[in-house]
């Protein structure tokens, strides 16, 4: 597999993918003297964080079909009336679901509404408390944090 991009800088960029069991990817700019090896997930991981874009190995994904036209990979079934381009679409918008839950992951509806109570309880002065002294009420209150350290 080989890839051509047109670099801004006006000369040709060619990907090889140079299988050889370590995955690695030759990236030149055509004269052997600038080509550089580097390793296939390193070039992907580059190009994900460069261009803020999702990666995806589909290599895992066995596409079935069944007897009635229905096609289905992982979890996925797609019905026989929905085209390539409905798919992307739908896709597309699990994909941006999938990065929204990992940017704001589900709150614990419970555990929010003991929070409110410990606040209750706190009486109506906790708005008037300096953050350290709200802070310490919240802990004796039983409130733990995740905070990474390790002390």
């Amino acid at each position: 597999m080989s890839t051509t991009v047109e670099s801004i800088y006006g000369k040709t960029i060619t990907l090889t993918d140079r299988w050889d069991g370590g995955g690695d990817i030759l990236f030149g700019l055509g004269e052997p003297t600038t080509s550089r090896i580097i390793g296939r997930a390193e070039f992907l991981a580059a190009v994900a964080m460069e261009c803020d874009v999702t990666i995806l190995d589909l290599s895992g994904y066995g596409v079935a079909e069944m007897p009635d036209g229905t096609i289905k990979a992982g979890k996925a079934l797609a019905e026989p009336n929905l085209t390539a381009g409905d798919l992307d679409d739908i896709g597309r918008c699990y994909l941006a679901l999938a990065r929204y839950r990992r940017e704001n992951p589900p709150v614990d509806k419970a555990q929010v509404t003991a929070l409110a109570g410990v606040v209750d309880n706190l009486g109506r002065e906790w708005s008037q408390l300096t953050e350290t002294e709200l802070a310490r009420r919240l802990y004796l209150a039983g409130v733990r944090v995740e905070t990474g350290a390790t002390s």
